[in-house]
């Protein structure tokens, strides 16, 4: 169990550094890999994340979350199909975190439900 302290300062300094890491950063996607489940583009698409915003953290199994919504300018689930599980914007987004020495094993996509017309939504476990 975590003080809300610790969960304080956590956050706090996610919100520092996430978005020295993804904003302003372009990411290259397809939806779903070009072919996959979400997607509907053929070509790649290239992306500008424009706003990072980290969720509160929270604990599940003695293990802590935070969710991490990225928006990306000109995106548009509508017309592009969710990039959500997209390979190439999982490529994009490890390169960008080993930049800054991160390991890509620490995140994971958000569910479905999280994605929005405009932006994507990732989970960091720590």
């Amino acid at each position: 169990m975590h003080t809300s302290e610790f969960l304080k300062l956590l956050k706090a300094n996610a919100e520092v550094l996430l978005p020295r890491v993804f904003k302003g950063q372009s990411v290259t996607c397809f939806g779903a890999d070009g072919f996959g489940k979400h997607g509907r583009s053929h070509y790649p698409l290239q992306f500008q994340i424009a706003d990072v915003s980290v969720s509160d953290p929270f604990e599940e199994n003695e293990l802590l979350f935070m969710d991490v919504t990225m928006k990306l300018d000109g995106y548009s689930a509508s017309a592009h199909g969710h990039v959500f599980t997209d390979t190439n914007l999982k490529i994009s987004i490890n390169n960008l975190l080993a930049q800054w020495y991160i390991k890509p094993s620490v995140w994971s996509w958000g569910s479905l439900d999280q994605q929005t017309e405009d932006s994507f939504t990732v989970r960091f476990t720590g």
